[in-house]
């Protein structure tokens, strides 16, 4: 009792002591103030209410995307919370007083426990309330009960209604602002909540019914992606009939008609709504809600069919088919009588039951939101059926309302929540967990709806509401409902911190091959049971009617996602190979085909213990079957992003990694071998995965897709330049990989003898390499290296031995004998050898390839045992086909980095002498004496008296692409057609998606840098930078693209458009196809490619042939 009135007196204290007691916090945008709160048991949280993450969406704003907020001057007063968004009350505070909140109220609020200095940055929950996505506001749901747990809580208000989600279905007001300003609001959370003691890396997102749609929209949208690790949906899903808007053009031209706009044209339409007062606006509403209020959601989430930026361009179920949906946990559920929202507020009404009972092929069509989903001939004919299975013969009346209740929850919750959960758990890698909630606390919500306390079940929101502070109930009433309280809130908090849902039993995932739905039945504190059912909300029933909702445009692509979520086990592709059984699973295309997916095989032993740095070992046959069914871990990496994208590690992988992945196309019978197209990822040697490269677009191709691991940094490419550790460990595990295809590919369906190497910038280099590997010879016909070739600067690495020993000296080892250097290696972490690679980066990422290719002095088979050039001067290389390429901006890789940085940009500027030879990657290859002379003459060329500023990125940016790669890469092609008699083409790509750029990423910007490099592969690979479908335009440049690599691919010699000519090494003037767009492709030629007349005279000793001094000479 001592200590309980000593709280209270502390408490006291801090709430009225001066205003420099007040909790406070820096973000990047200002300073922020908050105030003290208490919770539930006492214990004090800091309390941040009413911080703007976005500007008004008022004016010449309404209608439109949110806008990010600026910076403030001064010190933000975070102490109250802010308007509710403009709305259309559903049960208004104040009778007949439906509108309420503001226009101005993109706001949200923070709950974080007292900060302290020794802490771990705590998980964060984002909370999206619902309200039919019309009415609500995030202020009325407090954090009181979660403040005891060590989680940050944080609430948002979004726009609702026809302010939020208003669609005139064109470029006009394409839609979706509400689930723009979540997104934005989530975006805000995730680049500020570490200021208030929060970890962005684990943000859950949670919300209750269009709070809980919400939560899944998120998981389909390319805007949201990356910003949250898992989420809770509380009885809502994207998709409920409800949670998806038909006929917006149509609803949109009836809204400007009731307010006197012209609605011919709709930009003159929206001109005029956006000067309508909005309170006029919003009370419009009702006349979209025949019978009370429905249907309840009117202005809701849309398909956006134009327009940049978009959330969503495709029908949810159509994106989770497809597969383009976040893969992370997610939980969700129904509680049992779902349906009391919105029966709650008539059930206790004898006359609306009568009206209803009466009138029921009229309002049915209302409350059950089928109106636009079935044709008018139809609506009475189902009317019958669906009141018939429910009531027999029986009156809709007082005495039966449960039946009511069970239809209406059934329909518009219980169904589609099932189906949602399926369809996601057979697509996704990541779990996918399913409850039912039927204990009946004191406190219902439908108490509120229908005025009175008769227990009519488990109310739609009350599971929710046990943890969240609301108006509505009071979950600590009885010791029974606590006891549960206790046991939700550690619910809550496991998902939070562990990712995975703790409630007194085992919680089994949602299994989709299983005719029954498993899931965990919550029925009281202490009562958790996993249970089945096999008609989960009379979903017989409910699948018999043909509602016109849940189809995607491919009647194919809904057909097989369905039948993917209930096939069995039985079904599942399978192989036998020289090494064993393997088992896959089914994925489907972009335009709706089947393709056979085999993730994880391995083709090497693991590279651990005594095999780390040592050349990859020949898998062995394995007994059973082997699960093909999940992509192994990226090998272990020091990572770029972890520069630009905070939710990823600095080392993350595993030294266990050398697998592949393999994607066969379903060709209903036909047993001719595909050809294949072998897919070596990029990332400077350093860092990257065969897992961010997706094959959806790819399979649409008569070819088949394999995308391989290899290790990387020093795992990968150590070497001692004796036999100790000669190097090349990661190119000889591409060759293994490479021989393992050769090998059994056949079982895939694949062809061995036409084989397609492929590669981006690193790969597209290592595609180069195996031109001049003996132990990759014979292995494959043709090759493509996108922006990458063996001659590029960075993919040649000196003082190998030198940088060997440094690492065994950063790691405690012996350095004087390479032997017992390399043995105390092996029995080093790997993570701490991995995580030394910053210690050869002496500017942000810069050399990005410290660990590469060398040329092996000693040893048995090795990959290369002279420099390239020489290889290809002499002419001992692969005489097959090759394609090569740059983009017209390629130096955005590194540049963009720090090309909207400007304390960056300014270190450079004034450290240029001394950072230019890691940037341009010469401190090796230039003598120091000489390196600060090279560096001003390079920036005298470029820049002339410029400083390096925002004002000057393009100079840089050309100047680092010519160096890193354009230079060279004409080099290699007219060496290597000097060379071979097969043929060499380049290209030269220049086409700016409006999808999105890897500079984007980089930058952390949308701002226009140029065409980056890589940017011409990630529209031909499902990816994690941009959607290469955003426009017409983008699909289109898709298109070609995919129809080039096909062309090379399957024809092997022959290359897309004809009018593309083979390099000519004889000719001054260097020949290339250049692709500026869909239908822009022409040949072009250049005498001074990347400014390579001033780059050879430069004297870099790397690409020097001993016979006659220079590569150069050679051309």
């Amino acid at each position: 009792m001592l200590w309980t009135s000593l709280v209270v007196l502390l408490a006291s204290v801090i709430l009225v002591n001066c205003k420099d007691d007040y909790p406070k916090v820096k973000t990047t945008l200002g300073a922020i103030r908050g105030y003290y709160k208490k919770s539930e048991n006492g214990k004090l949280y800091e309390a941040y209410e009413g911080i703007p993450y976005a500007y008004p969406p008022i004016g010449k704003l309404r209608f439109r995307p949110p806008k990010k907020i600026p910076a403030w001057t001064g010190e933000l007063q975070a102490t109250k919370v802010s308007d509710a968004c403009l709305q259309y009350m559903h049960i208004p505070a104040v009778e007949n007083e439906r509108v309420e909140g503001s226009e101005d109220c993109l706001y949200l609020n923070i709950y974080a426990p007292l900060r302290k200095a020794d802490t771990s940055p705590l998980p964060v929950i984002l909370w999206i309330h619902g309200g039919c996505f019309q009415f609500g506001s995030g202020n009325i749901y407090g954090s009181r009960y979660l403040a005891d747990k060590d989680v940050i809580f944080v609430n948002i208000n979004y726009r609702l209604g026809s302010l939020g989600f208003l669609s005139t279905e064109d470029e006009v007001v394409p839609g979706n602002m509400g689930l723009k300003d979540q997104s934005m609001a989530l975006r805000w959370v995730y680049d500020n909540i570490e200021y208030f003691g929060g970890d962005p890396k684990k943000i859950t997102l949670t919300g209750l019914s269009a709070g809980g749609a919400s939560v899944h929209y998120h998981y389909l949208s390319p805007l949201s992606a990356g910003l949250f690790q898992n989420g809770i949906s509380f009885s809502g899903t994207a998709l409920l009939c409800w949670a998806q808007t038909e006929n917006a053009r149509e609803k949109a031209k009836k809204l400007g008609a009731l307010l006197g706009c012209p609605t011919d044209n709709t930009k003159d339409m929206i001109q005029c709504l956006r000067y309508r007062p909005a309170r006029t606006v919003v009370q419009a509403t009702s006349q979209f809600m025949p019978w009370l209020y429905n249907p309840y959601t009117p202005f809701g989430p849309v398909v956006e069919k134009s327009g940049k930026d978009y959330f969503i361009n495709k029908p949810p179920v159509e994106l989770i088919a497809s597969g383009n949906v976040q893969d992370v946990p997610w939980i969700t559920g129904v509680v049992s009588e779902e349906g009391l929202y919105p029966v709650a507020e008539f059930i206790t009404n004898k006359k609306h039951l009568k009206d209803l009972d009466d009138n029921w092929d009229l309002v049915a069509k209302y409350l059950l939101d089928y109106n636009y989903t079935l044709p008018k001939d139809k609506h009475a004919e189902v009317a019958e059926k669906i009141k018939k299975h429910y009531f027999g013969s029986k009156p809709i009346d007082r005495l039966n309302t449960r039946p009511l209740t069970l239809m209406v929850g059934d329909r518009l919750f219980s169904v589609d929540a099932e189906k949602a959960a399926r369809m996601q758990a057979k697509i996704n890698k990541s779990p996918v967990w399913f409850y039912y909630y039927s204990h009946r606390a004191a406190d219902s919500l439908s108490d509120a709806m229908s005025g009175t306390k008769e227990n009519f079940g488990v109310s739609h929101g009350d599971d929710a509401l046990m943890v969240i502070e609301s108006p509505y109930t009071n979950p600590t009433k009885t010791q029974e409902d606590r006891a549960l309280q206790r046991d939700l809130l550690n619910f809550w908090v496991s998902v939070a911190t562990k990712g995975k849902p703790e409630l007194g039993t085992e919680w089994t995932e949602v299994n989709p091959t299983k005719k029954e739905l498993n899931y965990l039945h919550i029925s009281g504190p202490g009562k958790y049971a996993m249970e089945t059912n096999d008609n989960l909300g009379e979903k017989n029933l409910w699948n018999s009617i043909d509602f016109n909702e849940n189809k995607p445009a491919s009647l194919f692509l809904v057909v097989t996602a369905f039948c993917l979520a209930v096939r069995s086990d039985d079904d599942a592709p399978r192989v036998k190979t020289l090494l064993g059984s393997i088992k896959g699973y089914h994925k489907i295309s972009e335009h709706g085909r089947l393709y056979e997916a085999y993730e994880g095989v391995p083709y090497a032993l693991p590279p651990i213990g005594k095999l780390r740095f040592k050349a990859p070992q020949p898998m062995k046959a394995w007994e059973g079957e082997l699960q093909a069914t999940k992509q192994a871990h990226a090998c272990l990496q020091y990572n770029h992003k972890s520069g630009w994208l905070k939710d990823v590690e600095l080392v993350e992988g595993a030294e266990d990694c050398l697998y592949l992945n393999i994607y066969v196309p379903d060709r209903e019978g036909d047993t001719s071998l595909l050809p294949v197209f072998f897919w070596i990822h990029g990332g400077a040697f350093t860092h990257g995965t065969a897992n961010g490269f997706g094959a959806k677009y790819l399979v649409d191709k008569d070819f088949i897709v394999v995308a391989i691991n290899y290790r990387l940094g020093p795992l990968g490419f150590l070497s001692t330049e004796d036999d100790v550790v000669p190097g090349n460990m990661g190119l000889k595990d591409q060759s293994m990989a490479l021989r393992w295809v050769h090998d059994n590919i056949e079982h895939f369906g694949g062809d061995p003898k036409r084989i397609s190497l492929a590669g981006i910038s690193a790969g597209g280099a290592s595609v180069h390499y195996h031109y001049f590997s003996p132990l990759s010879a014979g292995l494959f016909q043709n090759g493509i290296s996108f922006s990458g070739t063996a001659l590029n600067c960075w993919t040649q690495t000196e003082n190998s031995r030198e940088k060997a020993k440094r690492l065994g000296a950063l790691m405690g080892c012996p350095t004087e004998n390479t032997k017992e250097m390399v043995d105390c290696l092996r029995h080093r972490p790997a993570r701490p050898i991995v995580q030394a690679v910053q210690e050869f980066m002496p500017w942000l990422y810069n050399p990005y390839t410290p660990f590469g290719p060398v040329v092996e002095k000693v040893g048995n088979k090795p990959f290369i045992d002279r420099p390239p050039v020489e290889i290809l001067a002499s002419g001992d290389v692969a005489d097959v086909p090759w394609i090569t390429s740059i983009t017209s901006e390629e130096g955005l890789y590194p540049v963009a980095e720090f090309a909207a940085n400007e304390p960056l940009l300014k270190e450079l500027d004034e450290n240029w002498e001394s950072l230019a030879p890691h940037l341009l990657d010469f401190n090796y290859t230039i003598p120091l004496k000489e390196r600060a002379e090279v560096a001003l003459k390079i920036r005298r060329h470029y820049m002339g008296n410029n400083p390096i500023n925002r004002q000057n990125v393009r100079p840089i940016t050309k100047m680092v692409g010519d160096r890193l790669f354009v230079v060279d890469a004409e080099k290699a092609a007219r060496m290597q057609a000097k060379a071979n008699k097969s043929p060499v083409w380049f290209y030269y790509y220049s086409y700016k998606a409006a999808g999105g750029s890897l500079a984007d990423a980089l930058s952390g910007t949308k701002e226009n840098f140029g065409v980056s490099h890589t940017d011409d592969i990630y529209l031909l690979f499902e990816n994690l930078f941009f959607d290469p479908t955003t426009t017409e335009s983008d699909r289109s440049m898709q298109s070609y693209m995919l129809n080039m690599c096909s062309a090379f691919i399957e024809k092997t010699k022959e290359v897309f458009p004809k009018e593309w000519k083979k390099v000519d090494p004889s000719e001054k003037d260097f020949q290339y196809l250049h692709i500026s767009g869909p239908d822009k492709y022409k040949m072009d030629s250049h005498d001074n490619l990347g400014d390579k007349q001033f780059w050879r005279t430069i004297n870099f000793e790397e690409n020097v042939l001993e016979s006659s001094g220079s590569a150069k000479d050679e051309l």
